[in-house]
């Protein structure tokens, strides 16, 4: 099972993580909810919020949609409810990345005009909203 906290810490979900086998997501968390191509040889699988966008069959980046719930993943990653949601305001998404000890930084490359770009110890990626000063997604891996 996975935590908000584990993912910051590692950009790990449990079992899902960066290079993890399209057949072993299969396996482990059956068909996705939709799909989609990004480009060719880029698929990307939805599963509630999770997003994993592969290339040549292996995962090369974890997605966590954040909006007006609380993410809600397949019961097979995690029945936790994670404390994280679009309306929670930047002061209140840094104490919690405090709270669970999890260093970051600010990413100057993501970072312009209205949006904040932070990047935790384990090189995940937080997109805040200045404007509307709330988080809108997490990353793990390489963006395209």
């Amino acid at each position: 099972m996975c935590s908000l906290k584990e993912f910051l810490k590692t950009g790990k979900l449990g079992r899902v993580q960066i290079d993890t086998s399209l057949e072993d997501i299969i396996n482990l968390l059956g068909e996705p909810d939709d799909t989609a191509w990004a480009k060719p040889k880029i698929k990307i699988w939805k599963y509630g919020n999770l997003e994993l966008t592969f290339r040549n069959e292996k995962i090369i980046l974890i997605k966590i949609v954040i909006n007006h719930e609380n993410p809600q993943f397949p019961h097979k990653l995690t029945e936790e409810i994670w404390p994280i949601n679009k309306f929670m305001k930047i002061e209140s998404v840094l104490d919690l990345i405090d709270k669970y000890e999890v260093s970051w930084q600010v990413r100057q490359q993501g970072s312009f005009n209205q949006q904040l770009c932070l990047v935790t110890e384990g090189k995940v990626t937080l997109y805040i909203d200045l404007d509307a000063r709330e988080c809108c997604s997490l990353f793990a891996g390489e963006e395209s």
